[in-house]
């Protein structure tokens, strides 16, 4: 009865004797997303365009914590995203500590093509963090084609 309760109190309390017995959340999450280096741009003309966040810190937070991967949500709509259906691309779990122009690597993206994104990030204990606020890009006209206009002027 006695080693019962202590082990118990030791799964309840996330005693270090059993480091995954209780799910932990990383004290450093994704924010200030940014596409080419710009927030939420109109009119993207890369191909494979580059993503980057910075990362911010719980008032717990201890020093040393660090991003050690990533993971990069991209869907066709706000609510694709928030659903967690990420129709143009997913990174999945990604080993890296880049948080800096990490490019896009989905399918071939259309002129006009609004793509909202989110990221996630796991800290050197493999603790997750939260999904980032949503971001947005917009591609701009890709082939010669899109381009179409008519003269202004006197009839």
């Amino acid at each position: 009865m006695k080693i019962r309760i202590v082990l118990s109190l030791l799964l309840f309390t996330g005693s270090s004797l059993f480091p995954h017995a209780v799910a932990s959340e990383s004290v450093i999450y994704p924010v200030d997303l940014r596409c080419e280096f710009l927030k939420n741009p109109l009119g993207i003309d890369r191909t494979q365009p580059r993503l980057s966040w910075k990362l911010q810190a719980t008032s717990s937070a201890r020093r040393g914590v660090m991003q050690a991967a990533f993971q990069i949500q991209v869907a066709g709509t706000q609510q694709d995203l928030a659903a967690g259906n990420a129709g143009v691309w997913d990174s999945g779990k990604v080993s890296s500590g880049q948080s800096n122009l990490v490019s896009y690597a989905g399918h071939g993206l259309e002129s006009r093509e609004k793509c909202w994104w989110k990221v996630r990030i796991w800290d050197q204990r493999d603790a997750p963090s939260a999904w980032s606020e949503p971001a947005v890009w917009t591609m701009g006209l890709r082939q010669p084609g899109d381009w179409n206009a008519k003269w202004i002027g006197l009839n």
